[in-house]
């Protein structure tokens, strides 16, 4: 392969911005390609009000275009889909995605997306460590230390090591100080001592400043989290562009949606929509699971099949009498505010994140409610502070997702659930109902909703085998092509996956770094 091809990194979501840190301050030339169309930062204008004076800003309209946009794009329907998927993805979100891909999923909710950031626009920036047992046996443990620390200093995490679940979210990494929680989460963290009941309740790791960062501010606390962060506290992935764009060895190019992966003899090529090919020394692929697996599958033809990795997730609604009728907050944060584990004897455990019902769709919580819309409308302004959502998660290993390359070169998938996943949800639901109820938080009946497989995203595992992929991501059977996300991450917890992913990328980033530059 020729030195004067530079390498290509695809997609500038967290896994491509991760790999391509390394490989441009190891001084090699780095293209970076992204389907989706330049924009500007990430963040909505940092002068736009909170969220408590938009829900009183009745007068000039800033109120009803920031909470449901200009197109009205908060009352579509998409109930499948998680609170920050319901808020935060435009109208028509990922259905350009969806026909490149030429998806054809059955039983399957497929969810991705052609943007600046890819996901990382509409993610939880919940983060954790994965431990022990939770690790591929492939990846190496402690270069993957050394490369969570590197990402979390390079993001902004807040947190505490001073906390129950401390141990479980992963100690050992720089932290900014926590973000305070909500009256309703400091209500339910001041009767968490322990109740022999398997659960623990803390505070979360997130990728949102409490301290400036770079270009980003630390979260100035209007709760419009779910509603687009004005002064790019949360992190995204496209704001770190602007500091790649800086150094003379690195290009990125927008609408260059590589569609194949190719050889000419002397090293990898990439064949884009419009028929143009691109050259490269190495190509490193990061354009998220589905859209990777894809371009992997078809460079190796045949109608192969895979597996594909992901959380089994429920949502569900906790009620706290107490609260009935208090005031809507004014001041504080609008993302996940406390995380819970909850072990289910003999089946593992649910992990999952707690938010405050008032920071979200009030559309979304009234359309349950058995009253016509003005009854449901009363209702709610009583019920809201009184109410939290949750998102909770099984490990990936009840999942039993296949994705097949069909003879068009689109991708099929098939979504499916192990044997015993209801009933392991089923029980991880009675015992979550028990422990909430011990610290005055009552699961509403009914609310406890698993969703379909894929609705919640969590990807990963499509080329993890060892007859895909190498420890180091190179694919097997394509020299020069290597997988920088999700789909080479074998094993998928109950816990979030991006920050792994990300802390691997740059794992795989730093070994490809020495070794092309003879290092």
């Amino acid at each position: 392969m020729s030195d004067a091809r530079p390498v290509v990194v695809v997609g500038s979501g967290p896994a491509g911005v991760s790999v391509a840190w390394p490989l441009v301050e190891a001084g090699l030339p780095v293209l970076m390609l992204d389907a989706g169309a330049e924009a500007g930062p990430s963040r909505v204008a940092a002068d736009r009000s909170s969220l408590a004076s938009l829900r009183t800003d009745f007068g000039t309209g800033r109120s009803w275009r920031h909470l449901i946009g200009p197109t009205l794009s908060g009352l579509r329907n998409v109930g499948y889909a998680s609170p920050k998927l319901r808020t935060s993805a435009a109208p028509g979100f990922g259905e350009d995605y969806a026909v490149a891909l030429g998806l054809d999923a059955s039983g399957f909710r497929a969810v991705g997306a052609f943007s600046p950031g890819g996901l990382s626009a509409v993610w939880g920036a919940v983060v954790c460590a994965f431990q022990g047992e939770e690790l591929d046996p492939r990846i190496d443990a402690g270069a993957l230390d050394e490369s969570y620390r590197r990402v979390a200093a390079r993001i902004g995490i807040n947190g505490s090591d001073d906390d129950p679940l401390a141990d479980y979210l992963g100690r050992g990494l720089p932290l900014q100080p926590p973000l305070p929680v909500s009256s309703a989460a400091a209500a339910l963290l001041a009767k968490k001592g322990p109740g022999g009941d398997g659960l623990t309740v803390g505070r979360l790791r997130t990728a949102i400043l409490t301290r400036d960062l770079g270009d980003r501010n630390a979260c100035d606390l209007g709760r419009a989290c779910m509603w687009g962060c004005g002064v790019g506290a949360i992190y995204n992935s496209a704001d770190e562009l602007p500091a790649l764009w800086g150094r003379d060895n690195f290009t990125l190019r927008w609408r260059a949606e590589v569609v194949a992966v190719e050889s000419d003899g002397s090293g990898p090529v990439l064949r884009l929509r419009d028929g143009e090919k691109v050259a490269a020394r190495a190509v490193i692929l990061a354009a998220g699971v589905l859209s990777t697996t894809r371009l992997v599958l078809a460079a190796r033809g045949g109608g192969q099949s895979v597996p594909l990795l992901n959380n089994p997730a429920v949502s569900f609604a906790l009620l706290s009498p107490s609260r009935l009728g208090r005031p809507l907050a004014a001041v504080g944060h609008g993302a996940a505010q406390l995380g819970f584990r909850q072990i289910v004897a003999g089946k593992g455990e649910l992990f999952g994140m707690l938010y405050d019902a008032d920071t979200m769709s009030a559309v979304d919580i009234m359309s349950h409610m058995p009253f016509s819309r003005p009854g449901a409308a009363a209702v709610a302004r009583r019920l809201l502070p009184a109410v939290m959502l949750g998102l909770g998660y099984l490990p990936g290993a009840y999942s039993r997702n296949r994705v097949t390359l069909a003879a068009d070169g689109g991708l099929k998938i098939e979504g499916e659930t192990s044997a015993d996943c209801a009933a392991t949800m089923a029980a991880a639901g009675k015992a979550l109902r028990r422990s909430m109820a011990r610290l005055g938080a009552h699961m509403l009946p009914g609310s406890f909703r698993p969703y379909p497989p894929g609705a919640e995203v969590h990807y990963a595992g499509t080329l993890a085998r060892p007859e895909d992929s190498t420890a180091d991501g190179a694919i097997v059977g394509l020299p020069g092509v290597v997988v920088a996300d999700a789909s080479v991450i074998g094993r998928l917890p109950a816990k979030t996956h991006t920050f792994t992913a990300m802390a691997n990328a740059d794992r795989i980033g730093r070994l490809w770094a020495a070794r092309l530059s003879g290092v």
